[in-house]
């Protein structure tokens, strides 16, 4: 027998000493599980019943435990990430301001062609002139024959 004290919502409401009583609690466990249970009871020289109180006990604030920590940081995680969602929108948005309004009536020009300023101010070597595309002349048997 296990003795585990519960709390019930309509005994409360009765009487209040109702909820500060203990109840019994019957569970079927595997026979592996029932005397590992026995050695401990035995080891700690108490009954059984206390060794499943006192691990259920412990189980359940295990549980408020790692689930305050696991809670805590995922709130750290998610700041985490809030905050460089904001830095990923500002660097967005400086970039989209720093672009020219694009008025939809056609495609947008080409950027002018670079100047080498130092060759424009006498400063060093000029600048190689862009080459000239190379069309070689069509063969006259490559050519279509009209007849």
């Amino acid at each position: 027998m296990c003795y585990i004290p519960a709390v019930d919502d309509a005994s409360d409401k009765k009487n209040p000493q109702d909820a500060r009583k203990e109840r019994v609690l019957h569970t079927r466990v595997p026979a592996v599980l029932e005397q590992e249970l026995k050695r401990v009871a035995n080891a700690w020289r108490v009954p059984v019943s206390n060794v499943v109180r006192a691990l259920l006990e412990d189980a359940l604030d295990t549980l408020d435990v790692v689930g305050a920590k696991a809670e805590g940081e995922l709130r750290e995680v998610a700041e985490m990430l809030a905050s460089e969602r904001n830095r990923l929108r500002r660097k967005s948005s400086e970039r989209l301001g720093k672009r020219p309004a694009v008025t939809g009536s056609g495609p947008t020009p080409a950027p002018a062609a670079e100047i080498n300023t130092t060759a424009a101010m006498g400063n060093g070597p000029a600048a190689k002139p862009a080459a000239k595309p190379v069309v070689a002349p069509i063969a006259a048997s490559a050519q279509p024959r009209h007849t």
